[in-house]
């Protein structure tokens, strides 16, 4: 039986490996990628999986769900640029999401960035998650690039807007969602902007401070939400979103 010291020891040892692989938010690791698992998933040499920060590519088929448009493409695009090539990985502040992949930006050996190219090419879409915001910016004018030219993603129809009020229950995953913000509540970890009874954006209350304006000025607002649906309680969807890029306000109230 171990003791509490031993106990102790084997957790600061594991915690010390952890710090080892990832190194601190920011620093620059050499790695090598050894397989492409979609357009923003891979696995390393040393065993890590690695998952893009910042972009989010369309769904290869899994768990009876069919694949979506490009993501083959995104797939392939993201191995020519780097299967079997030295990369860095720039870690995020927050270095690991909750399947325990390492969230990084993927740096070409010509300093190019591998999730903006698949962005400029309309592979994927710019997503902002805080704090891990480095490099905004410059992924979301590859975006706009991709959008201006219609390319990938921009010229399917696929990934048009989805109407909050006619979201159902069970359609959960990455969308992007139109409809009117016409109440406003709070709880004691989100502020939600609801639109319609069915479909809530929910702002996490600490990551507030990003955005410029109060919540009640969202009343009245249509805008255009881009995140991962989840289910709440009685049918309802929720979108959880903690920086204002994600939102798109398409009109203001009368």
């Amino acid at each position: 039986m171990l003791t509490s010291g031993s106990r102790k020891a084997l957790l600061w040892g594991a915690f010390f490996v952890l710090a080892l692989l990832t190194g601190p938010a920011g620093a620059q690791q050499q790695a090598v990628v050894t397989r492409v698992v979609d357009g923003d998933t891979v696995w390393l040499a040393d065993g890590r999986h690695v998952r893009l920060l910042g972009i989010n590519a369309p769904e290869l088929a899994h768990d009876g769900r069919p694949e979506e448009p490009v993501a083959r493409q995104a797939k392939v695009a993201l191995r020519k640029l780097i299967a079997g090539r030295p990369i860095h990985l720039i870690v995020g502040r927050d270095s690991h999401d909750h399947y325990g992949r390492l969230l990084a930006r993927v740096q070409l050996a010509d300093g190019r960035e591998a999730g903006v190219e698949l962005l400029r090419a309309g592979l994927a879409v710019a997503v902002a998650l805080p704090p891990n915001l480095a490099g905004m910016g410059e992924r979301r004018a590859a975006e706009d690039e991709a959008r201006a030219h219609h390319r990938g993603i921009w010229a399917n129809p696929y990934f048009r807007p989805r109407a909050a009020a006619t979201l159902r229950a069970g359609e959960t995953g990455f969308y992007f969602v139109r409809g009117r913000v016409d109440h406003t509540g709070r709880s004691h970890r989100y502020i939600y902007l609801d639109m319609g009874k069915r479909f809530s954006i929910m702002v996490p209350i600490a990551d507030w401070h990003y955005f410029s304006d109060r919540p009640r000025d969202w009343v009245g607002r249509t805008v255009i939400s881009r995140g991962w649906a989840f289910p709440l309680r009685h049918g309802h969807l929720g979108m959880r979103i903690g920086h204002p890029s994600m939102i798109q306000i398409v009109s203001t109230r009368p």
